[in-house]
């Protein structure tokens, strides 16, 4: 299943493509009118077939009446403070905010209520509940759609009090850059050996139409040993491996609008006619032999497929085990937490035709921590 749609009578609600912890619908009863409506979900797979799940729901809402005069009672909610003491924790990337906190006790399914600022202003900002994982007493989610090279301040608590406060800077999506290498039209893998600083990155950009062909002559099209490097706008295509290597230890790290296509070799040849790939190959491909190398941003990729035909779906062979793989990124070392390793995914991470459902599903099988960042209060599970 790769997602479900939510309708309300003829309305459509909202659409779920991340489904691999649960579906989420959103439900504003005060825009229908109050009695019986039909609740529908169709879930679809990745071949298009449809399952629809239906339920009959009664909408009361309650008569509200403007008030004559200003209300003088106090808000439900304690409000906010501009110091709590500190507590939690928050994984910043460029456009969002991972938090995790363990509360004194269980909120229950209501989760952890949050709220959010950049830093400076006075207003705060309410966000989605964060989701309590009983299993480890912590409560966890995210805030999304924040602005890049931002500090932001968030408040945690639980029933209607906000109890301690953290913050966190997103990262910045522009780069200093020292020195810019134009390299043009090659046959042969293209080194880069040249590192930068963290106050000057040193940009390896393609000339104008320029395409690295190896013609499967050499195992990689691009090879970065180098810290504090930019690779963009190249064409990359022919590898016998991978189509762009970093090598071990290397850190820091910007891959930007390549488009890598044509790589890979084939194992076997199945009974059906398809050559399949071996899985060490990769589109872009990041050799982690070491404990700690981290700095890897993947912006605007235009990868496209490899030589072989490798969607083992289709061949019988089931779903590769490992998520990267259907992204065409090999990472080595597997951690709980990919934010731990390194790995920055881009906001615009978009991939040509075929690959598009390999990414949805690749998100899919990211861990949960961190990931689940528009969870609803409620989560209604179809059987």
């Amino acid at each position: 299943m790769t997602k479900v749609a939510f309708f309300l009578d003829a309305t459509a609600l909202n659409t779920d493509t991340n489904v691999a912890d649960g579906m989420s619908c959103v439900l504003d009863t005060t825009k229908f009118s109050n009695g019986t409506h039909t609740f529908k979900a169709v879930a679809s797979n990745a071949a298009g077939a449809t399952y629809n799940e239906v339920r009959s729901i009664n909408i009361q809402n309650a008569a509200t009446t403007p008030p004559t005069t200003p209300p003088t009672t106090p808000p439900t909610t304690t409000p906010p403070t501009s110091s709590l003491p500190a507590g939690g924790s928050a994984v910043a990337t460029f456009h969002s905010v991972g938090m995790y906190w363990k509360p004194p006790s269980s909120p229950g399914a209501a989760g952890c209520i949050v709220q959010y600022r950049k830093s400076g202003d006075s207003a705060w900002s309410k966000g989605m509940n964060l989701w309590y994982d009983s299993r480890n007493s912590e409560c966890r989610g995210s805030l999304v759609q924040l602005t890049p090279g931002t500090k932001y301040e968030m408040q945690i608590g639980t029933g209607s009090t906000y109890a301690v406060q953290t913050s966190a800077t997103t990262w910045s999506e522009q780069f200093p850059i020292a020195k810019t290498i134009t390299v043009g039209s090659q046959s042969s893998t293209l080194n880069v050996t040249e590192s930068g600083t963290p106050s000057g990155y040193v940009l390896y950009q393609a000339a104008p139409g320029a395409v690295i062909d190896v013609a499967n002559a050499q195992p990689v099209g691009i090879s970065i040993a180098a810290n504090y490097v930019i690779v963009r706008g190249f064409t990359v295509r022919g590898a016998q491996q991978h189509g762009i290597i970093m090598q071990p230890g290397q850190h820091d790290i910007v891959i930007e609008g390549n488009d890598v296509s044509g790589w890979g070799r084939v194992n076997y040849t199945n009974s059906a006619g398809w050559k399949v790939g071996i899985d060490e190959d990769s589109g872009i491909n990041r050799a982690l032999l070491q404990r700690r190398a981290g700095g890897l941003s993947l912006r605007h990729p235009a990868q496209q497929g490899p030589r072989p035909a490798r969607r083992r779906e289709q061949l019988g062979l089931g779903t590769p085990r490992r998520p990267e793989r259907h992204l065409g990124l090999r990472v080595r070392r597997q951690q709980r937490d990919p934010l731990q390793r390194g790995l920055q995914l881009g906001r615009a991470a978009l991939l040509h035709g075929r690959d598009r459902r390999r990414q949805q599903q690749q998100q899919q099988g990211l861990p949960r921590r961190g990931q689940r960042h528009l969870r609803q209060h409620r989560e209604e599970r179809l059987g």
